[in-house]
């Protein structure tokens, strides 16, 4: 076999594996995307803020963020002003008028 067959042979060895990896690892990331959001629904309903095991813990971490910025909540604080044509309280007015966004996710400590 020459030097070029070798190479291309092992080559293509490695993508076959590299391919039956990757299948792998995405199994894995289904799995444990089904298993968190399970872990979060389970956590929120019991209002369970933490949970130890001896393999570690996880932390249920709650945010509140900004929804964005639309035309019918621009529309409802300008409506809410109209009168007032100062663009700062305007603007003021359309960042505390948006509605908030809750994000749950898991935070895991070894």
């Amino acid at each position: 076999m020459s030097e070029l067959n070798e190479l291309a042979s092992e080559y293509l060895k490695i993508c076959q594996e590299l391919k039956e990896a990757q299948e792998k690892l995405k199994a894995q990331r289904d799995r444990k995307k089904a298993l968190n959001d399970k872990i979060v629904e389970l956590m929120n309903t019991t209002n369970k803020g933490e949970v130890s095991t001896s393999s570690g813990t996880i932390k249920l971490d709650k945010k509140q963020k900004p929804e964005g910025v639309n035309k019918k909540t621009i529309m409802s604080a300008v409506s809410e002003k109209y009168g007032n044509n100062d663009a700062n309280e305007i603007a003021d007015m359309v960042m505390k008028n948006r509605p908030k966004k809750e994000s749950l996710s898991l935070k895991v400590d070894s």
